[in-house]
């Protein structure tokens, strides 16, 4: 029995800006439409990803006036299908580490606190 583990090629993100590409190796593979996924390469964004995802982050006042920022998590995971290429499905089996890892580097990327 054959147990080799492939890199899965996906379409390359990077085409799809002039930026460079950001590659995130994950902790453990997850499986992929075309085999198992060993990591992620996000894109640069656009402004059209932008226009079509809007920030990835939400602020919000507090009673006593303070203003604070979380993540969007329906933002996020349009971004990172959108610059990663990869699919909701096998994005939604990465690992919480991976996942925190890739949300650090989308909000990065496209910009915490309302660009």
């Amino acid at each position: 029995m054959n147990t080799t583990t492939k890199e899965v090629s996906r379409p390359d993100p990077a085409s799809a800006s002039s930026g460079p590409a950001r590659t995130i190796k994950l902790s453990k593979p997850v499986d992929g439409h075309g085999g198992p996924l060993t990591q992620i390469v996000l894109r640069e964004p656009t402004f059209d990803d932008y226009l079509k995802h809007g920030d990835v982050s939400k602020a919000s006042r507090s009673d006593d006036g303070a203003i604070s920022f979380a993540v969007d998590r329906v933002a996020l995971i349009g971004w990172a299908e959108t610059l990663s290429g990869v699919d909701r499905l096998t994005l939604g089996a990465l690992a919480m580490k991976d996942v925190n890892r890739l949300t650090q580097l989308i909000v990065e990327l496209v910009g915490a606190e309302g660009n």
